[in-house]
């Protein structure tokens, strides 16, 4: 983590850097975003998420959701009072998703973080057109790229 955060220093030195050695759980979330403008759910179990993204509405902080598993990936940016998260995974009763089955290939994650970090960005200027309200679905396999709204 502190290796991350001299890089980012090195990088761009007006940036302010808090690092935080804990994981994100149902009890400690509250106490870990308090303070952000904008989250980003980076998390590998579906429950973990849903909890994220419970925690951000009673916080009323937006929340921007990527996932992966093979060549496939998603993004999408909830507000408070939208469930956004809960639409998607209200089928799903696993700790894990598909990834469990296809792995993460190694290029696809830098591509969902990429297009959550344009999401942060325009959450953060207020400028752009986010994703609130649909989830874009990749498939680099096949190149396609799908927007589904919700």
């Amino acid at each position: 983590m502190t290796v991350a955060a001299d890089r980012i220093k090195e990088i761009n030195p007006a940036v302010t850097i808090e690092p935080v050695q804990n994981a994100f759980t149902g009890k400690n979330g509250r106490e870990l975003i308090e303070q952000v403008k904008v989250v980003a759910d980076a998390l590998d179990s579906i429950p973990r998420r849903l909890e994220l993204a419970e925690v951000c509405d009673k916080c009323g902080i937006p929340l921007v959701h990527g996932s992966v598993g093979g060549w496939y990936g998603q993004v999408t940016t909830q507000f408070p009072g939208e469930y956004t998260l809960q639409k998607i995974y209200s089928r799903y009763n696993h700790e894990r998703g598909i990834e469990k089955y296809l792995g993460n290939l190694s290029f696809v994650v830098p591509m969902i973080a990429s297009i959550e970090v344009a999401e942060i960005v325009k959450v953060l200027l207020g400028e752009g057109s986010t994703l609130r309200g649909k989830m874009l679905s990749l498939n680099l396999l096949d190149m396609e790229f799908t927007e589904i709204a919700f």
